[in-house]
């Protein structure tokens, strides 16, 4: 609900054409791949890009390091922890097989009163 809401607090403080979401549909639908390529080359320097991972360190950090990124652990606040980390490259765990289901067992409807058939014989 939010997303929606600031969508259209923008459309009102930029004084933006009542449809403006279709025209701004029409235009991106009309992008080709070619020119999203060219305005990312003009606008995004790789050098000043940050890839942030969150996960367990043990189980992703061997496909961190493949990549040939430097990698830095930080702490809750985004502080570097220490210099940059180097990471073990581990192999994957197989994935066990899976289980096959249990077999549902068949319920029998029991007569009413049948628990007390024990009792009154």
């Amino acid at each position: 609900p939010y997303h929606k809401l600031f969508f259209l607090k923008n459309i009102v403080d930029y004084d933006l054409p009542d449809n403006y979401a279709e025209r701004q549909n029409k235009i991106l639908q009309a992008m080709t791949k070619e020119e999203i390529d060219e305005l990312a080359k003009k606008w995004l320097d790789p050098e000043h890009m940050v890839i942030m991972v969150v996960g367990d360190k043990e189980k992703i950090g061997g496909a961190l390091s493949r990549l040939g990124y430097e990698v830095v652990e930080v702490d809750n606040l985004g502080n570097p922890t220490s210099t940059p980390v180097e990471l073990k490259a581990t192999t994957p765990k197989s994935t066990p097989a899976p289980t096959p289901p249990k077999e549902a067992k068949k319920k029998t409807k029991k007569k009413k009163g049948a628990k007390y058939d024990k009792i009154t014989k």
